[in-house]
């Protein structure tokens, strides 16, 4: 006979633990996300060129940046890691309880792969970890003052262009008219093989 109470207790802690599993992951990558993006936006105002960043506060940075992406590899993702494979386990022994109240076969315990065979947590790792060279890149090597300049001087240059480009259409009009009044003013010569 099968206990009532303990199958509806099994199935309660598993979706417990599962509902655990999936918020946790949505958190994840909503973290994830931030992350990335507060990377990509210091890493874009520095190769902007509007930000000036000075030495000590480059060192800073790069300090900051690898703090970060090491916490995040360290301690971040494989205490996020463990935790989802405990609360996966803790989802699948409960199952397997009321798979044996009902006289079904037991579903595999899910494992700690190694390392290297994650490969969500590993592209999310090395995409941090891109994300973050970049980002010391950006901060240590900005754009100079001279590349500021010949953007600045190229620009200039193209107004100076258009405003050429306007005086030369006046001049070619201004030929045009005095050709034509040339013509008007000479006397037509008689064609060389007249009509018949």
């Amino acid at each position: 006979m099968i206990d009532k109470s303990e199958l509806d207790g099994a199935l309660k802690v598993a979706e417990y633990s599962w509902r655990e599993f999936n918020t946790r992951r949505t958190y994840e990558w909503r973290i994830n996300f931030a992350l990335w993006t507060a990377l990509g936006i210091v890493g874009g105002l520095c190769l902007h060129g509007d930000v000036a960043v000075s030495v000590w506060l480059r060192w800073l940075v790069v300090v900051c940046v690898v703090g970060i992406v090491i916490w995040y590899i360290c301690i971040w993702s494989d205490g996020l890691h463990d935790r989802n494979l405990r609360d996966r386990t803790d989802a699948t022994e409960a199952l397997n309880q009321a798979r044996r109240l009902l006289g079904l076969s037991a579903l595999p315990l899910p494992f700690k792969a190694p390392r290297l065979r994650r490969w969500s947590q590993m592209s999310q790792e090395f995409f941090t970890v891109v994300l973050g060279l970049m980002c010391i890149a950006a901060v240590w090597f900005p754009p100079d003052d001279s590349i500021a300049g010949l953007r600045k001087e190229l620009a200039a240059q193209a107004v100076d262009l258009r405003a050429l480009r306007s005086e030369l259409e006046i001049l070619r009009a201004r030929l045009d008219e005095a050709e034509r009044a040339r013509l008007a003013a000479t006397p037509s010569a008689p064609p060389l093989f007249p009509r018949r």
